[in-house]
């Protein structure tokens, strides 16, 4: 039998980051569901583990960087449904909402923790 009482509980801080993003950006869409259940239940433990006071400075951070993109594109999402998926790049994580070919939304986690968000590129003029 194993003894877990020594066990630490670790915070994967970029997973917790694309928790904040997956909650952040998409509730600037009419409905927002996550492709892999599995993944956002993985992200969710770790932004719990995540000290409050990270989580609202990050937090606070993804919401400035959203409020740059142009008011008619985020009226646009705001009457879309997307499905958000989380993949690992070379750069370090992505989360695309993708919304079955209409407006669609990427945001790019940096390894360094700066964030890059990126409208879908037939839409990329409106940034």
């Amino acid at each position: 039998m194993m003894n877990f009482a020594g066990a630490e509980k670790k915070c994967n801080k970029e997973l917790a980051m694309c928790y904040i993003i997956y909650m952040i950006c998409g509730s600037y869409f009419h409905r927002c569901i996550c492709e892999s259940p599995v993944m956002e239940q993985k992200m969710y433990l770790h932004y719990r583990e995540m000290k409050q006071g990270e989580q609202e400075k990050l937090e606070s951070m993804v919401i400035r960087e959203m409020e740059t993109l142009n008011i008619v594109f985020l009226k646009k999402l705001a009457e879309l449904a997307c499905e958000a998926s989380v993949k690992k790049t070379s750069e370090g994580y992505q989360v695309d909402f993708m919304t079955g070919g209409f407006e669609g939304l990427s945001v790019i986690l940096k390894s360094n923790g700066g964030i890059r968000i990126v409208a879908d590129r037939n839409h990329s003029i409106l940034l």
